[in-house]
């Protein structure tokens, strides 16, 4: 289980915890607080997790990986970080295009089970 190694280790459990409370009111708010420009320690941290969930996305879209184990390891985590960010991420997208960022698709398209 050598892929979920990255998902046990202090520094990613503090990377997702930091997301999970991370709050905004709009995407303007949002880039002032934890954009690129003004925050990258946040901006790396959100990467590095986003990052290591698409992978598991490509893995699961190649069939590489079967569901079933990646829910039963991570449970709904993909379904809450794609709600969380999603508005982000899409209106990112919007404006920069659509190869701008990640998007966390594989949970959008229901690969993975919500909760």
């Amino acid at each position: 289980m050598n892929i979920f190694k990255d998902y046990t280790t202090d520094e990613f459990m503090r990377n997702t915890h930091e997301l999970t409370y991370m709050e905004w009111t709009d995407y303007d708010d949002f880039e002032r607080k934890y954009g690129s420009d003004n925050n990258m320690e946040n901006y790396v941290k959100r990467m590095k997790t986003f990052y290591w969930y698409n992978g598991l996305g490509l893995l699961l879209e190649d069939k590489l990986i079967d569901e079933s184990i990646v829910y039963g390891a991570l449970g709904s985590s993909t379904t809450i970080y794609w709600e969380k960010f999603k508005d982000v991420l899409l209106k990112g997208r919007s404006l920069y295009g659509e190869s701008c960022g990640l998007d966390l698709s594989f949970s959008r398209r229901g690969w993975l089970r919500s909760g």
